[in-house]
C-alpha cells in the first residue's frame, strides 16, 4: 500500500513547481520501480498494475485536481493489487505445481469447464501420476 499512499500524496502535490514536487514524484518513481522489481511481469495482472502506476507521474505532473482524479483511479489500483496478492497466496497455500494444476480449470484455462475442489484437484493429480507411472514401467 506504500505505492497508493506514495501515489496519493504526489497527486496532492503535482501542480505545485517546486522542490516538494520533485521529492513526491521521485518517492513515486522508487515506490514504481520497487514494484516493478517484485512483481512478476510475465503475469497479466501484474502487468495491468505496472502500467496503471507508471502513467501517474506524467499524467498528474503540473495539473491541478491530480487527486480528485486519482481517487477515481485509486479503487481499480488496489483491486488489482488484491487480486495479485491472492494469485500468490493460493500459489504458496496450494504449492507450485498444484497451483499450475489448479490454473487449467480458471476461466480461459485449458479445462475451464470443469470445477474441481482442491481434494478433488489433488486426486485427480494423484491418479493421473499413478497411471502415468504404470504407463511407463509398461513401455
Amino acid at each position: 500500500m506504500n505505492i497508493i499512499f506514495r501515489a496519493e500524496v504526489f497527486t496532492d502535490v503535482a501542480h505545485k513547481d517546486d522542490e516538494e514536487a520533485y521529492r513526491e514524484k521521485v518517492k513515486l518513481l522508487e515506490a514504481i520501480s520497487k514494484a516493478k522489481v517484485l512483481l512478476n511481469l510475465r503475469e497479466e495482472e501484474s502487468r495491468n498494475l505496472v502500467q496503471a502506476l507508471e502513467v501517474i507521474p506524467a499524467e498528474y505532473m503540473g495539473k491541478t485536481g491530480g487527486s480528485k482524479k486519482f481517487k477515481a483511479l485509486q479503487p481499480r489500483i488496489e483491486e488489482t493489487m488484491r487480486d495479485i496478492l491472492k494469485e500468490e497466496w493460493n500459489r504458496v497455500r496450494d504449492g507450485e505445481v498444484l497451483w499450475k494444476f489448479k490454473k487449467l480449470f480458471k476461466p480461459g484455462g485449458f479445462l475451464q469447464e470443469f470445477h474441481c475442489s482442491r481434494l478433488a484437484t489433488i486426486l485427480l493429480l494423484l491418479v493421473s501420476m499413478v497411471v502415468f507411472v504404470k504407463w511407463v514401467k509398461c513401455s
